[in-house]
């Protein structure tokens, strides 16, 4: 009889090989996945068939002037020379349209104001514009830095004057304006405007200094910043699938770097740094992709519910879903309601403050004319805007806020404009309270 044949088997020296085998495997396997874009140009792809521009050429925004950039620069480096002022309590009055000038500002001179007017007089006049046309995420992130500071300094140089108040109230409020109109900075992860901030303080110079300004051009100007805006907002989150497209390209930790933004725990290493963003930035493009093209059917929404069709808000993930949803925590945390248990997207908490905005510049422009009030972006029966009464006098209006519930000018809830007097801190009708 035959003896059968002895079987072939592995000696345990064996199992490392096939160990480090299969870890080589991985390894490679993960590296050519994190090199990899299909995710990415599938999304392109998936863009371009809705109708959204994907690059510089097909976006049809007009673009600021190549010197543009450097004569912020400038303006910069001109703001930095002012005198500081006498004190450091005048912050506070400077936001409030109604406050007293604190002591010593009264006196104030920055020793730049006529070379400050001359430099943002000297900017060209142009319909809204954007600050890019650059392939470089990290390029266009450390332009808008410089330009937002430009930008900020300016305007609260032009606000300490404003609460001075020995300077021609008309020109002044120009010099505002000019501001509101100056191009608009591009940033993949914020989508808007700063000439949100320069038109906010523009409100407060008016109703600071409002009877020192003629009702109607004042009233007509408040209307055009609000119509100016609009257009940039649109430019905005038209621009914004093509920036993603580019910053989700490049290595996370020069991106954050550049974009200023500070990592959570999981991603403090380099391994997390490189896996989790590729997990989720198909999403976060995809996101963009579809509020462009929604905007793009239907226009920027005129209520809250519309910001929220036009980019809905999510639940917070789960810990199952914290890795793929890390990039969007991390890069899309649009407001401080998220804390409320939904990730709010950045272009809906942006349409928010646009549609706040804008309010307030239609309501002032109406309150001047003694026309009618705007309609209340947050009453779902499209109400108009309410008035704010203390002691009978109308001193504000107020809309119902994103619960859609009237709060009855409850600061907390209701959205709040000042128009005659300082609003209360809690409930807008309330007496303010002298420090």
């Amino acid at each position: 009889m035959d003896e059968a044949a002895p079987r072939f088997r592995l000696g345990w020296w064996w199992l490392p090989i096939i160990a480090l085998l299969l870890i080589g495997i991985v390894a490679i396997v993960l590296a050519l996945w994190l090199r990899t874009t299909g995710d990415l140009n599938a999304e392109m792809v998936r863009a371009r068939s809705l109708g959204v521009a994907m690059d510089w050429r097909s976006l049809a925004v007009p673009l600021a002037a190549a010197d543009h950039p450097a004569r912020m620069r400038t303006l910069l480096e001109t703001v930095k020379r002012a005198n500081p002022a006498p004190s450091d309590d005048d912050w506070q009055a400077m936001r409030e349209a109604f406050a007293a000038i604190p002591a010593g500002l009264a006196a104030w001179d920055s020793g730049v104001d006529a070379e400050v007017d001359g430099q943002i007089r000297d900017f060209p006049e142009q319909p809204a514009a954007l600050i890019g046309g650059s392939d470089d995420p990290l390029r266009l992130l450390s332009q808008t830095h410089d330009i937002w500071e430009s930008g900020e300094a300016a305007k609260d140089l032009l606000m300490r004057r404003s609460l001075r108040g020995r300077d021609d109230a008309t020109a002044l409020a120009d010099l505002f304006a000019r501001l509101v109109r100056l191009p608009a900075v591009v940033n993949p992860l914020w989508p808007e405007p700063q000439g949100l901030n320069m038109a906010e303080a523009w409100m407060t110079h008016v109703l600071r200094h409002r009877t020192r300004l003629d009702p109607s051009t004042t009233s007509r100007t408040a209307l055009e910043l609000a119509d100016h805006l609009t257009v940039a907002m649109r430019q905005q989150i038209a621009v914004r699938p093509l920036l993603l497209s580019l910053a989700l390209r490049v290595d996370a930790e020069p991106f954050f770097r550049a974009a200023n933004i500070r990592l959570p725990s999981m991603m403090a290493n380099p391994f997390s740094m490189r896996v989790l963003p590729r997990l989720g930035r198909r999403a976060v493009l995809a996101r963009a992709i579809d509020s462009c093209a929604w905007i793009a059917v239907h226009g920027l929404p005129a209520t809250i519910a519309g910001a929220r069709q036009a980019s809905p808000s999510r639940p917070m993930p789960g810990p199952l879903q914290m890795p793929s949803e890390m990039l969007s925590l991390t890069l899309e945390c649009g407001s401080c309601l998220h804390c409320a248990g939904e990730q709010v997207p950045p272009v809906q908490a942006a349409l928010l403050r646009l549609m706040r905005c804008v309010t307030g510049l239609r309501l002032l422009a109406a309150d001047l004319e003694g026309a009618p009030w705007p309609i209340d972006p947050g009453d779902p029966a499209g109400g108009r805007l309410r008035p704010v009464l203390r002691d009978g006098m109308v001193i504000g209006a107020y809309g119902l806020g994103p619960d859609g519930i009237d709060g009855c000018g409850d600061r907390n809830k209701d959205w709040c404009w000042p128009l005659r007097a300082s609003l209360g801190r809690l409930k807008a009708s309330d007496p303010v309270k002298l420090p």
